[in-house]
């Protein structure tokens, strides 16, 4: 029985999805995708074969403007309610990858194996929200404002599932595009987007569009430099609200008393709301 993704296959494997001018600036495009994909970090699902990866990534460091010593293929896809990035992360030597950090927004994870994206999407070169993991599935994101401040207490809701194959790991991330900021109204928009890729173990850094050397682990704050991500058509109308329903209990014990009151049970429930009113205000 032919499954309902196959069916939904919606472009041919001619598509371009990867496009460099003369002066080296990077255009990207989305593919639409008509049924949600499985994230399990498997890189399964019938589009990966339908759509063609993006594997042009230059380095960072340490040989600014090489090509990466290791391979990096990425997919850029998008339904009704998500964008999705995935990966597979290629390795010549997996047995010496680093990847030993889970508490999300770590420090730490910057020394480990991982991959990551920043999505500008007000393509205004200044702003944008990152997101990272490992081969473990950590999570870090954080917003970016002026190319200058990033925030880690910014967290939102996003998943990301991971897997280890005999030539490296992959991964699947999926945005709901509630969980975003973008520009009111639908239609196609033009984002800006770059992704980076970390092998740790070489000290080895590479970029879908190139950021200098010499910015080091801030070379994902360069959002000006980012490559321009066409293709992409977030919903018309969008609720960016977050409930989440809460419930504390507890036993109270008090010896001062006539009669004495012991382990009497106490609780509370309740909702905590968050809706987005701007980019970056939250109510």
């Amino acid at each position: 029985v032919e499954s309902n993704q196959a069916r939904a296959l919606p472009l041919t494997p001619a598509v371009t999805v990867y496009e460099q001018d003369d002066d080296g600036h990077v255009t990207v495009r989305a593919v639409r995708i008509s049924n949600p994909i499985v994230v399990d970090g498997q890189l399964d699902d019938p589009i990966y074969q339908a759509v063609p990866a993006i594997d042009k990534f230059i380095q960072q460091l340490p040989d600014e403007g090489a090509a990466p010593t290791e391979r990096t293929e990425i997919w850029i896809l998008f339904d009704e309610d998500n964008i999705y990035l995935s990966a597979r992360c290629w390795d010549s030597q997996p047995d010496r990858m680093i990847a030993n950090e889970m508490t999300r927004d770590a420090r730490a994870m910057w020394r480990n194996e991982l991959l990551s994206v920043v999505f500008d999407t007000f393509h205004d070169g200044r702003n944008g929200m990152s997101f990272s993991t490992n081969p473990l599935g950590g999570l870090m994101d954080n917003l970016i404002t002026d190319e200058s401040t990033v925030n880690l207490d910014w967290n939102t809701v996003w998943d990301v599932q991971t897997s280890l194959f005999e030539q490296g790991w992959m991964v699947e991330m999926m945005f709901p595009f509630k969980s975003l900021r973008f520009k009111a109204g639908g239609g196609e928009q033009t984002w800006g987007i770059n992704v980076s890729r970390r092998v740790q173990w070489k000290n080895e850094s590479s970029f879908l569009s190139p950021v200098p050397a010499s910015l080091g682990y801030r070379g994902m704050m360069q959002v000006s430099a980012a490559a321009t991500l066409v293709g992409i058509e977030p919903p018309t109308t969008i609720r960016n609200l977050e409930i989440k329903p809460y419930a504390i209990s507890g036993a109270f014990t008090n010896n001062k008393v006539t009669p004495i009151r012991s382990n009497d049970l106490t609780g509370e429930v309740g909702i905590d709301l968050k809706y987005g009113l701007t980019r970056s205000l939250i109510a």
